[in-house]
């Protein structure tokens, strides 16, 4: 069964009786409350909240314009970085292939012609 805020609060305050700060706090938890409580009330506390978050959606907006064609910049920087290791691993890899395939098969044991 889930608690109610006020038995969490009572419970908060019982496990912080032993210290001073707990005691100071226990003696401010009421006051908090209200000042909270107030907040959601007021109108000037609502619109806080959007006026901050248009604020960082403005900075974020401006960063981003900023950044956007570094980021363009940087993904083909790295899109030719990519090709070119690819292009090298698989001259490599042809290279192995065509060795394997016309390597002499009738090697002996060593590497030396088979004796017949």
């Amino acid at each position: 069964m889930p608690l109610d805020r006020r038995q969490g609060v009572q419970g908060h305050e019982g496990a912080q009786q032993g210290n001073l700060v707990g005691q100071l706090l226990s003696l401010l938890t009421p006051l908090v409350e209200k000042v909270v409580e107030m907040a959601a009330r007021s109108k000037t506390m609502q619109k806080l909240p959007k006026v901050a978050f248009a604020a960082i959606k403005k900075v974020i907006s401006s960063v981003m314009k900023a950044v956007g064609p570094i980021m363009k910049k940087a993904g083909a920087l790295i899109k030719k970085v990519r090709d070119g290791i690819k292009k090298a691993i698989t001259v490599v890899i042809k290279a192995v292939a065509k060795a394997i395939t016309t390597y002499p098969r009738d090697r002996g044991r060593h590497g030396c012609p088979a004796l017949i």
